[in-house]
């Protein structure tokens, strides 16, 4: 089936739950279909782990669940969820509706943003950083200043930071620059989701115990020290309106 890779949520591919919820985007380049697939009952921090979710051949999800067969033709953008009778319907502005609302990423972008960084952070793992790879980070930063989110200087950053060690052929620092970054919140709205004790307890000070020089480490604890005092500020100032 020559439609493109599928990004797909584990739960599919590897627990063997019907699709419950497919969103399609603009595709990242030629050989992405733009769709994203999710059971549907995936928690809010199973979906922000970009370990939940791979990259698969159109044939392989669909051999997972032939019922999505009909409407992989379907152009960008679009979305659909299982309804109860078992059929999958379109919904509107490729937004999820009801439970599957709460249960995906509340961004598409930041799902679609932590999907694409990811995979670029497992490629530099093996060693690999290539023009695409320059082009979806450029994606990623352009994102992140248009987003208006507290951490958008902490994002921008990390990223020049990333590109700077890959072009340099420490893909290993890049990789950790860029694991550093997955989960940030890219706009207000990600804020209000966002786990922030989870990347306190564990994301930062996995990057704070790898070989990074003190200079970076110190603009990277001070950067996130204001991002974080903006963002508390900001929702204060919300809850006040």
């Amino acid at each position: 089936m020559n439609v493109g890779y599928i990004i797909a949520s584990r739960e599919v591919t590897e627990r063997g739950k019907p699709i419950g919820y497919m969103y399609r985007e603009e595709p990242d380049d030629e050989r992405d279909s733009g769709w994203r697939v999710f059971a549907g009952d995936e928690t809010q921090e199973y979906s922000d782990d970009p370990a939940n979710f791979a990259m698969y051949n159109a044939s392989t999800i669909v051999d997972c669940d032939p019922s999505i067969c009909h409407v992989l033709g379907a152009p960008a953008p679009v979305a659909f969820e299982r309804d109860a009778s078992g059929r999958l319907t379109r919904v509107g502005n490729a937004e999820p509706v009801g439970r599957v609302r709460d249960a995906r990423p509340r961004s598409q972008d930041r799902g679609s943003i932590t999907v694409q960084m990811a995979i670029v952070r497992n490629r530099l793992l093996g060693g690999h950083f290539e023009e695409r790879d320059r082009a979806t980070l450029a994606h990623v930063r352009t994102a992140a200043m248009h987003g208006g989110g507290a951490f958008r200087q902490v994002i921008i950053d990390g990223l020049d930071a990333t590109v700077a060690a890959a072009e340099a052929g420490d893909t290993g620092w890049a990789a950790l620059e860029l694991n550093l970054l997955h989960n940030l919140p890219i706009s207000v709205e990600d804020e209000t989701q966002w786990d922030e004790a989870h990347f306190l307890r564990f994301e930062l000070p996995s990057y704070l115990d790898g070989e990074i020089e003190a200079s970076r480490i110190r603009e990277v604890v001070l950067g996130v020290a204001d991002a974080l005092r903006a963002s508390a500020s900001g929702r204060s100032s919300r809850r006040g309106t």
